[in-house]
């Protein structure tokens, strides 16, 4: 299954910490403006809900914020809500509202800082480029150290590509309509009968049928869009892990199954079109005027969907090196090829050679992982069912080999680069043989080439979840079709096998298959009905014929179905079914998507096919048919996740499409161009119709190369580079890996469970370790919960979890919710384990009860908020070692960013052995009072915190008292036993046991539980 942004892409992390840069930004500044002296009225209202807002934003709860900061506006409008609102919608990615509540934000205090990067980003992605280069300059000015100049490049290529989309829909209506028009100008001229009822379907003629079905379909799907994409249920992102939250609100509903079916919509209504058209020719008028509609509603359809090729990148304005380049390349290869077929071979066969197995950046270490992290389960034993496989089971079986026999991680990857070859290879022998055009097959292969690897991200040929040995294997089961039939036993085999260990693809293409076993009923059953013959009896017979001749290949899938529920217990993936239901990472199709001219190409091949099925040869066709399904097929894949790059990752069935298309063209016209020249040799023409359409292919990859110029001279030059030094492929660049102080931490025991979203796997494999859970790596969890219940049973497991501390911003999150009560560090390591620890305190009631039975390390121990009440006890039984560091931290969870409020207790900095106690009650200073601790000691103290005094005792005996002003304020916010949370004031001694509850204790029971004790510790 595919994931959210994604779950999980190389772009994740620099999402993930650009967002964490800006939250902390905006919790910094904003609450700033936030500390205002409360007045009576309607701003102190205002200023308690937008504390309330923050604090929901925090735990990223977006629901209850935005209901706060609703309440917020209404007593007041204010910028600091309006900034807020801004972050809330960029996060939703609702970024129209984002600019809006943005620019109000600017308007009412410009002051604000935080604001302008969301509102940038805003702008950015509402494709409003003149106002994001506005904000641009504030962002830099109050964010050097972020990093936007991508953003801005983009913005400059964006602007440069409306300009070039509208000259090219400019050129492209041009073009149809004298396509449309010059034939019909001159066989008027020449008095010739034109409009007569016999004559073939022209491609002009179609192309505007087919343009006005899709903008009809188009207008229907973005009129109903909002309900399309409203049927994943509603989640708050609080609920999800960090890498999920980044696509949580990238979700589209049904957009993928109404899209598939709007596929062959666009093809049954054009089909039934068409016959209607070709009969309006027999008369001039109507025919003029229905086409003079179709025209104007193909070039409405035009201008709204624009023509922007996915991702284009351009080495400078009117370059036209590279394209004349690949057209010089196309003419002379095609014209070898006419002369001498196996030079022309060698040619494309260097040609993929280059394109393939050449590397022109390094691998993505995260993106394997999930191939390598389920292999290493299957290594370490675990069954099939219990492993999450995003890119199904044969992938990770090949990297279980891997892995096993311990061939070097590096060279998996180039097994990327092998299937682009061998791809490749397949492509062209398919093309030769299937193409009915000589020499169509050599500039489909550059073409092939131009647009799969060339026009690719820049490591498209190891970013193996988009390589051919994950999203081309089509090419198989279309080899098998067009080599021994439909019906042979070998496709129903190489199904079978797909439905098993490629389950998402394998059902999509065995779903193709058997429609083209529906369509192939359905053709043959219509002479029937032009006939008259079509009866209950004759329909029966028929389908009986059909069913018998497809038996052996639907009782191998059947088999093969029963086979996969033996595996997997399952068929449907559950993990995909989830993903799939919440919509992680599925974004919503532009209205201005390249994707919207597909439609047009799958019709327009549909019709032909059918049409002139007779004249194309029964197997021709058959192909025909199954190379449209099989494109609709694997454009779920763009559906489900519709970023434009993605059509490029799929392009390649697309390509076949298209060739088809040409293909098609140019032999339908070659016979009555051969017979009218054969009749008139005095009068010959070199610039036929045929020859014509012929230029059609030429021109496509002269387009592709000037669109995609920039990618295919870098990859290239980098290629080239690296054929002279011999660099096949790149070192897999993973990071230094502490694994002895991973072992040290861990005792060397084998449970340890690294939490590390990037790189848990790398750990996993050095250490020897067995990665657990079912969904690995731990990136792949969807529900936090769901992940913290899992580490809390390893915990209580004995497990280890060992996470670095530099990324202790990332998981603190998660570590705040386990029990653990041992914690050590080793340079960048943290490891927490959670120890057997006897209470010696009373085991009644309380809000959090800790037992200690080590030192704690470097770190301290994270708690989740406590939510004491206004009166609250205190128990600790504590050792503090003399010499103790300034201000060195016993516990915390004081907020001091807004109103003071939680709870401090810290050695005094001055006064050696003496320690502070302070609590927030929601003004500005904090309330504390001090008292010694004997060093080298255990003491049991009790702090007392009512409504209008704190009481402080040591063993049993009163030591300090104050009166306060203002009850206790809890901070909501999580705790810090051993160390603040800046983890720069460690606590040098031994917690022993904390233990926090609502009410105070008496005097006696303070007392009874000092004697208790005295005996009971060491000393």
């Amino acid at each position: 299954m595919i994931i959210p942004c994604k779950a999980l892409g190389y772009k994740i992390s620099a999402y993930i910490y650009r967002y964490l840069f800006f939250l902390c930004f905006v919790f910094g500044t904003c609450v700033i403006h936030g500390q205002q002296v409360i007045v009576p009225g309607s701003e102190a209202q205002m200023n308690e809900y937008n504390r309330l807002a923050k604090q929901k934003l925090d735990e990223f709860n977006y629901d209850e914020s935005r209901h706060y900061l609703e309440l917020a506006l209404r007593e007041k409008e204010n910028a600091l809500s309006y900034c807020f609102m801004c972050h809330i919608n960029g996060m939703q990615k609702d970024w129209e509202e984002a600019a809006l509540n943005g620019e109000k934000c600017v308007s009412l205090d410009p002051n604000i800082i935080p604001v302008y990067l969301d509102l940038f980003y805003a702008e950015y992605y509402a494709r409003r480029w003149t106002q994001a280069l506005e904000i641009s300059g504030k962002v830099r000015q109050y964010n050097p150290d972020l990093d936007i100049s991508n953003e801005l490049a983009g913005i400059e290529l964006a602007m440069e590509n409306e300009g070039r989309s509208n000259t090219s829909v400019i050129l492209l209506m041009l073009l149809v309509l004298t396509a449309f028009a010059v034939p019909i100008f001159i066989a008027s001229k020449n008095k010739a009968n034109y409009f007569s009822s016999n004559r073939d379907l022209r491609f002009s003629e179609l192309l505007l049928a087919a343009c006005s079905v899709s903008l009809a379909l188009w207008m229907i799907f973005y009129a109903f869009s909002h309900w399309i994409w409203s049927f994943n249920p509603h989640v708050s992102a609080g609920d999800v892990t960090t890498i999920i939250a980044v696509s949580i609100f990238e979700h589209d509903g049904a957009e993928s199954f109404v899209l598939y079916t709007m596929m062959f919509l666009n093809i049954a209504f054009t089909l039934l079109l068409t016959p209607w058209l070709l009969k309006t020719g027999t008369n001039k008028t109507r025919y003029l005027s229905v086409y003079a509609v179709l025209l104007l509603l193909s070039c409405y359809y035009f201008y709204k969907t624009g023509f922007y090729p996915p991702v284009v990148t351009f080495l400078g304005v009117g370059n036209i090196v590279i394209p004349l380049l690949l057209m010089t390349l196309c003419i002379s290869v095609y014209f070898i090829y006419l002369r001498t077929r196996l030079i022309a071979f060698s040619i494309i066969t260097l040609l993929c050679a280059y394109a393939a197995l050449l590397s022109y950046s390094p691998p993505n270490h995260i993106d394997i992982e999930f191939i390598l992290a389920p292999a290493l389960r299957l290594l370490h034993g675990f069954k099939v069912p219990d492993i999450y496989f995003q890119y199904d089971l044969y992938m990770s079986l090949l990297a279980e080999l891997w892995l096993k026999y311990n061939v070097q991680l590096d060279s998996f990857v180039y097994l990327g680069n092998i299937s682009f070859f061998l791809f490749f290879i397949g492509a062209f022998v398919f093309g030769e043989k299937f193409f009915k055009t000589k020499g169509l097959s050599v500039v489909f292969m550059i073409a092939l080439i131009t647009t799969r690897v060339y026009a690719q991200g820049n490591d498209s040929l190891t970013l193996l979840q988009v390589t051919p040995m994950r999203l081309d294997l089509w090419l198989i089961v279309l080899l098998i079709v067009n080599k021994f039939g439909v019906r042979h036993w070998l496709t129903g085999i190489f199904l079978g096998l797909m439905i098993l260990f490629h389950r998402n693809l394998g059902l999509i293409y065995t779903v193709a298959y058997l429609e083209l076993l529906v369509i192939m009923y359905l053709i043959d059953i219509v002479p029937l009905f032009l006939s008259k013959k079509a009866d209950l009896k004759s329909l029966s017979e028929l389908f009986v014929k059909h069913l018998r001749s497809n038996l052996i290949n639907l009782a191998i899938l059947t088999v093969s179905v029963v086979l996969c529920f033996v595996l997997f217990h399952e068929f449907f993936s559950a993990s995909a079914r989830l993903y799939r239901k919440l919509g992680i990472g599925m974004l919503p199709i532009s209205k201005m998507s390249f994707y919207w001219y597909v439609p047009l190409l799958f019709s327009s091949v549909a019709t032909f096919l059918y049409l002139y099925r007779e004249r194309l040869g029964s197997k021709y066709v058959t192909t025909g048919i199954f190379i449209v399904l099989l494109a609709i097929s694997n454009s779920m894949y763009f559906f489900g996740r519709s970023h434009e790059n993605n059509i490029l990752n799929i392009c390649g069935v697309i390509v076949f499409a298209l060739f088809l298309l040409f293909d098609i063209l140019i032999v339908l016209h070659a016979p009555n161009e051969q017979k009218q020249q054969a009749g008139n040799t005095s009068k010959r023409k070199f610039l036929t119709k045929s020859r014509a359409f012929m230029l059609l292919p030429v021109l496509f990859v002269l387009l592709t190369g000037y669109f995609y110029s920039d990618r295919i001279e870098t990859k290239a030059r980098t290629q080239y580079d690296n054929l002279l030094t011999g660099t096949f492929y790149y070192p897999l660049t993973t990071g230094a890996y502490d694994i002895a102080s991973a072992k040290q931490l861990t005792n060397n025991s084998p449970k340890v469970y690294f939490l590390d979203f990037w790189t848990d796997f790398y750990y996993c494999y050095y250490s020897g370790i067995a990665p657990q859970g079912y969904y690995s790596p731990c990136s792949a969890w969807i529900y936090k919960k769901e992940f913290d219940d899992f580490m809390q049973s390893l915990l209580d497991d004995g497990y280890y979890i060992v996470y670095e501390q530099s990324f202790f911003n990332v998981y603190q999150e998660y570590v705040v919710n386990l029990n653990y009560n041992n914690i050590r560090q080793q340079n960048n390591l943290v490891a927490i384990k959670k120890e057997p620890a006897p209470l010696l305190l009373s085991t009644t009631e309380s809000v959090a009860h800790i037992g200690i039975n080590a030192q704690l390390g470097s770190s301290g121990i994270y708690r989740k908020p406590l939510n004491e009440k206004e009166a609250l006890t205190i128990e600790m039984i504590i050792k503090p070692n003399s010499g103790q560091p300034a201000n060195a931290t016993v516990f915390t969870d004081l907020n001091k960013t807004d109103r003071m409020s939680g709870t401090v207790l810290q050695a005094n900095g001055n006064v050696p052995g003496q320690y502070t106690f302070g609590i927030g009650n929601g003004g500005q200073d904090v309330k504390n009072l001090s008292f010694a601790l004997d060093e080298n000691k255990w003491n049991y103290l009790v702090i007392e915190v009512g409504t209008n005094s704190i009481r402080v005792y040591n063993n049993g005996k009163p030591i300090a008292t104050t009166d306060i002003d203002k009850p206790f304020l809890n901070s909501g916010i999580p705790i810090y036993i051993g160390n603040s949370s800046e983890h720069n004031r460690m606590f040098d001694g031994i917690i022993r046991e904390i233990k926090f509850s609502d009410g105070n204790l008496s005097e006696n029971e303070i007392t009874a539980t000092a004697q208790r004790l005295a005996g009971s510790l060491p000393q």
